[in-house]
This record gives C-alpha cells, structure tokens and sequence, in this order.
C-alpha cells in the first residue's frame, strides 16, 4: 500500500510538472522531469543517433557514417535509378563537399551518376528536402533557377554528376542513351 502510495504521488507531481510547464508557456527542464518521475537526470537526456546498419548490397563501402555502393555495372535511366535505389532502401547520393563528391566519383569510374537533387519552388533540395551546402555546377548548369526553352522545355528534372561538375536534365531528354547513368546508392 505504501509503494502505490509512492507512485500515486510520482503521477501526481509528474502531472504537475507538465501542467506548469504548459502555463509558463515552457516544458519542464529535464532535471524537474526526471525529479518528479523519481528518476535520475541523465535517463532523461535524448538518446545517441543509432549508426545505420550495412545495407543489404554487394559491394557496400562505410565513409564517414553513411554507406554507399555502386549495385551494378548496369547503366540506368535516371527515372530507373531513382526507383531501383527506393526499392533498396537508399537514395541517390546526397554531396555535401568536394570531398564527397570525389568519393562518390571513385566509386563510379568514368560513368555518370545521378545525384538526389530535385528542383522546388524554392530551388534545389536534396530529396529529403534538406537544403545544399555544396554545389558544383559544370558550365551551363541552371544552378536552382527555373527556366523553359523552346528547345529542350523545362530544364531541373534530374541533376547528374558528369565529367566532375553538375548538370542538370531535361526530363524529356532522359531516356536518350547519353544520360544513363551508373547506379551509386547512399543509405544514411
């Protein structure tokens, strides 16, 4: 009777607890939480990110806590490589720096890969819709602006990693046989 006694009071002031911190307009700090739950303090800190786990890919290469393979030596329309990456789950790769970019090159030789670039509203993202903070676009990259030409329509559908600077591509020209690219996968 004592120890439910004892736990009633822990829900209460653990009730409490959130209670002030929503009309102070503030959450309760960490050492009040794990106070009125009767823990200790470090219990409530957030825990570590979990290291991802080796994708289930042949060839699979860690570097710098994320993994990366090239899965063939088959060339993929970019459309084709998107997909093939989804079913594995991974993603093309996402180049945050020239160090990046030049590994992601090692492990593609000479071929073209298609990078995780898709152009918003508000520019280019990776597909995760984080923002870029590295860029490399070759002479005639669009470099995130939106633009049409009677030519080739819209340019931004796909961006490649070729002859080590960026390009992007038209939609339309995608299929053509010089934008299949190699398949580079990243899992984070």
């Amino acid at each position: 009777e004592e120890k439910s006694s004892s736990i009633g009071t822990m829900i209460v002031v653990a009730i409490a607890a959130g209670l002030i911190g929503y009309v102070i307009g503030k959450p309760a700090s960490p050492k009040l939480q794990a106070n009125a739950l009767g823990t200790s303090e470090k219990s409530a800190e957030p825990e570590k990110p979990v290291e991802p786990q080796k994708p289930d890919v042949a060839n699979a290469v860690k570097w710098k806590g994320h993994w990366y393979a090239l899965v063939d030596d088959n060339d993929y329309t970019i459309t084709e490589a998107r997909d093939k990456a989804k079913a594995l789950g991974g993603h093309l790769p996402y180049i945050n720096s020239k160090e990046e970019e030049e590994f992601i090159l090692s492990l593609a030789g000479d071929k073209r890969v298609a990078i995780g670039l898709i152009l918003l509203e508000d520019g280019w993202r990776w597909g995760d819709g984080s923002k870029i903070s590295y860029t490399n676009w070759g002479d005639g990259g669009v470099q995130g602006q939106r633009h049409s030409n009677e030519t080739h329509g819209e340019s931004g559908d796909f961006v490649i990693l070729r002859d080590k600077a960026w390009a992007d591509i038209n939609k339309g020209h995608e299929q053509g046989l010089r934008y299949r690219v190699r398949l580079i996968l990243e899992w984070e």
